[in-house]
């Protein structure tokens, strides 16, 4: 089984994190499909790491709606939320 620290999911999150600092200048449409391609990997590195909801929010120090949103393409999340679950997914991984 893949660690979500050398997944190409987690690559993926990183990759979409670098479009996000254009997203403030995107269409709406170009939003939406950011916000759609993020919640399915987040969901999918979430369940390969085994975690609940609650255990990435803990990881990520953030709430646990702030996830279910996220994983639900309820809302585009801002840039340090997506880091910190890029930290928890890789480097915090190890270390908690």
């Amino acid at each position: 089984m893949t660690t979500p620290a050398h997944s190409p999911q987690l690559q993926q999150l990183r990759d979409l994190i670098d479009e996000l600092g254009a997203a403030s200048s995107q269409n709406r449409s170009e939003r939406k499909t950011l916000i759609e391609a993020i919640g399915p990997i987040v969901k999918a590195l979430r369940e390969q790491a085994g975690w609940s909801v609650h255990q990435l929010a803990k990881r990520a120090d953030c709430n646990m709606s702030a996830i279910h949103r996220l994983e639900q393409g309820v809302k585009l999340p801002g840039k340090p939320l997506l880091e910190a679950l890029v930290w928890a997914f890789g480097e915090g991984r190890s270390q908690r």
